[in-house]
């Protein structure tokens, strides 16, 4: 990768689905970090004990363990906001995840638990979530993000599996 470019693959609601993530791992190709919104924390992890990049990983709702629940971090030359969101409500709304990503000064908010894959921008931060990985309860369709920053711009492709 240029200097210039950063990749990070964003997965999450893995729910401990190797095949789902051996395939998003495909749609990432070369990246130089992992962001994993939770639901399984397990898996964040051992992807981080395996491909040796950074991998920063968050517990979801449907984890035993209750930390990390939130990651502040720079990647790429940006701050991010990372959580799973239902400590923020995100089924209801995004209101709650928006005021905090502010406090936080993040540029880009990443977060889970709608299963459901979305990109937007709201005051100034850019909120991703990749979707679900595994095609458990209430998931139509499997997906994970790509995020490439490049000459300081943000660009998210969501990709099925």
């Amino acid at each position: 990768m240029s200097a210039e470019s950063y990749r990070c693959g964003i997965l999450g609601d893995t729910h401990g689905d190797q095949a789902s993530i051996e395939a998003a791992l495909q749609k990432f190709g070369c990246v130089e970090a992992i962001i994993h919104v939770g639901d399984h924390y397990r898996d964040g992890e051992a992807l981080a004990h395996r491909l040796g990049i950074p991998v920063i990983a968050v517990v979801g709702n449907c984890d035993a363990r209750r930390q990390p629940e939130r990651e502040i971090i720079e990647l790429g030359g940006k701050r991010f906001f990372v959580t799973h969101g239902h400590l923020q409500g995100v089924k209801l709304g995004v209101g709650n995840l928006v005021r905090e990503a502010k406090l936080y000064r993040a540029d880009i908010a990443v977060f889970g638990h709608t299963h459901v894959p979305t990109v937007f921008s709201q005051q100034g931060i850019l909120f991703v979530n990749p979707g679900s990985t595994h095609a458990g309860r209430k998931v139509t369709a499997r997906s994970c993000a790509l995020l490439v920053i490049a000459g300081g711009e943000v660009h998210v492709s969501h990709f099925s599996l």
